[in-house]
């Protein structure tokens, strides 16, 4: 048996800060934070994924550790990176871009679905240059929730355009099936 020493962080926004929200006329989230699964390949990776966590607990919001993005221009050496789920960076674009289709909102864009696109391509970029195209992966969950079963096809579509190699996981925060909507 071989341990896959790992975590999932909380990272600072790259693309959606307060200021790009309140441009959709969107009230941002109370949690300004997004998930980011992260794991070590080797002693080099479990050294970085150490600084990485560190510096979250070096920039405690509300008690919750955040991660800057740039501690990466420093510390990615030996890390995977996963783009999470419904709560990562990626997973809140597709879903707010779901929403807008389906809403009419008051914002300062023409466009605001392109809007969400261009941000869309501008964190892919980042991730992709940041975690190199083999070490980036789109995470694609289905734990039969409604939400993740939405955007589940527009992830493999992203990641195949993008040439991001895709990654199917399961969240495991409850024992039984019946827990799940706790946890939702």
């Amino acid at each position: 048996i071989k341990p896959i020493i790992g975590s999932e962080v909380h990272i600072a926004p790259v693309i959606c800060n307060a200021d790009w929200y309140k441009s959709l006329g969107v009230e941002p989230p109370e949690l300004l934070a997004f998930h980011l699964t992260l794991l070590a390949q080797d002693d080099r990776g479990y050294k970085s994924l150490i600084k990485v966590v560190s510096n979250g607990y070096e920039n405690l919001v509300n008690d919750m550790p955040i991660v800057d993005p740039n501690i990466f221009k420093k510390h990615v050496d030996g890390l995977l990176a996963m783009s999470a789920c419904l709560l990562g960076e990626l997973g809140n674009l597709l879903i707010l871009r779901q929403q807008i289709n389906s809403e009419q909102l008051k914002c300062e864009h023409d466009s605001p679905v392109e809007f969400v696109e261009k941000a869309i391509e501008s964190w892919l970029d980042w991730y992709v240059s940041t975690f190199s195209q083999d070490n980036a992966f789109v995470e694609l969950i289905d734990n039969n929730l409604a939400p993740q079963k939405k955007i589940l096809p527009e992830l493999a579509a992203i990641a195949q355009k993008a040439n991001i190699k895709r990654v199917a996981t399961a969240d495991a925060h409850y024992l039984a099936p019946s827990d799940r909507d706790a946890h939702a």
